[in-house]
């Protein structure tokens, strides 16, 4: 149902723009190239470069290439993902032991497997509280964070669903096509140029590890102390922008090492498109394999919002 009905959704940022008025967060291109080179290290040493290009995928939490919900359960699952984390807490949400967005995958396949319709818009744009708590049920005690939010949002998205087929969309939307792309192919003239990661609170982390981006001392020692920024705050906008401009540049510096390693099959016909899906599956996999070591070394800012 939803699989027609979202344009290409691109994203420009002026380069003059970000740097001007970002004064707590610098975009550094030596740690751009050094993370471009780790990504192309990474595309050359599969021989099928290919896999890594829809590796964020775990495939039996996702739906399957011939699954007819396809298209309406990604919806649902990028309408959602969001807030997942526990703020000041050691014990987070978990769903059959994972946490954060595939704790999320795994509460919307159990429910799947067990005949509820949450996939269809008629159903979650009424859905009541109790079928919610059931539903997104952790393995102990600990509730989804914002429950009665999404609920509130599934409501809206259900009902605008239905009447328009024209949902207002915000960051996530991108993410989500990137994942329909895998489902129903768009053409090359479509293509997606850029970053999926816009609201991903810890890509930051592997950006600022890899040395993309710095922050100054006094914004380290704020994160450090432990402070939650608030949805429009100067210091989220900045550190937005420059995540999505810093990732952009990353991409941009990937083709055109690519374009020097024409010899090799597996990178010798690839797209902005391709790269741009490969370069976001590296830092979303390069945090979750590396998660404690940059919890330990780096800082990461915490934003409590549903503005996605």
């Amino acid at each position: 149902m939803v699989a027609s009905i979202f344009p290409t959704i691109l994203c420009s940022i002026e380069e003059t723009v970000v740097k001007k008025t970002s004064l707590d967060v610098i975009i550094d291109k030596h740690g751009v190239k050094k993370l471009a080179e780790e990504v192309v290290e990474f595309m050359l040493s599969d021989d099928k470069y290919t896999s890594c290009t829809f590796i964020r995928q775990f495939p039996k939490l996702y739906p399957s290439f011939f699954d007819i919900r396809a298209g309406d359960w990604l919806f649902l699952l990028h309408t959602l993902n969001f807030s997942l984390w526990i703020p000041n807490s050691t014990k987070q949400w978990t769903v059959n032991n994972y946490t954060g967005f595939w704790a999320l995958c795994a509460a919307i396949k159990r429910a799947i497997d067990d005949n509820k319709l949450i996939w269809d818009p008629n159903y979650y744009m009424t859905i009541t509280s109790t079928e919610m708590k059931y539903i997104f049920r952790g393995d102990d005690e600990i509730i989804l964070p914002y429950l009665e939010e999404r609920r509130i949002i599934l409501h809206h998205v259900g009902k605008t669903l239905k009447k328009k087929y024209g949902v207002r969309l915000y960051t996530k939307a991108k993410l989500l096509i990137s994942d329909l792309q895998t489902y129903f192919p768009i053409s090359s003239k479509n293509s997606i140029k850029t970053s999926t990661l816009l609201k991903d609170y810890r890509a930051v982390q592997v950006l600022l590890h890899f040395g993309a981006i710095r922050y100054t001392e006094s914004f380290q020692l704020l994160l450090r102390n432990g402070i939650m920024l608030r949805h429009g705050d100067i210091e989220e906008l900045q550190i937005r922008c420059c995540l999505i401009y810093a990732v952009q540049m990353v991409c941009d510096k990937v083709w055109k090492m690519c374009a020097e390693y024409k010899r090799h099959m597996t990178v010798q016909n690839i797209r902005m498109s391709y790269i741009s899906t490969i370069v976001d599956n590296f830092i979303f996999h390069y945090q979750i394999k590396n998660s404690d070591h940059l919890m330990e070394t780096v800082p990461f800012h915490c934003v409590r919002t549903t503005m996605y």
